[in-house]
């Protein structure tokens, strides 16, 4: 089944947050969270269902080299990803929908 992508902008505000931060501590560190973020999405976007359901309808997809989570729940013919967070802080507001 072909779904469509919606990210919330919360999301790209997350991504820019911690890219921004990479990059103060590592020239092109920031540019290689980005293109790692890409990366999932693709992979969340060819084979949704291949991440299991951690809570709820919620989804997640963590990157190979920073300690982030791609949040997703797929919906009806659309995958929403509602959150970019750091896996490693606020474990409670980690599946929580922001308004679209």
């Amino acid at each position: 089944m072909k779904y469509s992508l919606i990210i919330l902008d919360e999301v790209y505000k997350e991504l820019n947050e911690s890219a921004l931060y990479y990059e103060e501590l590592q020239l092109s560190l920031g540019v290689a969270l980005v293109d790692e973020f890409e990366s999932a999405l693709t992979k969340i976007h060819v084979n949704p269902e291949g991440y299991e359901k951690k809570y709820k309808n919620f989804r997640q997809a963590m990157l190979n080299r920073f300690p982030y989570l791609v949040l997703f729940e797929i919906d009806g013919k659309h995958i929403v990803i509602y959150r970019f967070i750091n896996a490693r802080r606020h474990p409670q507001k980690r599946y929580t929908k922001s308004k679209k």
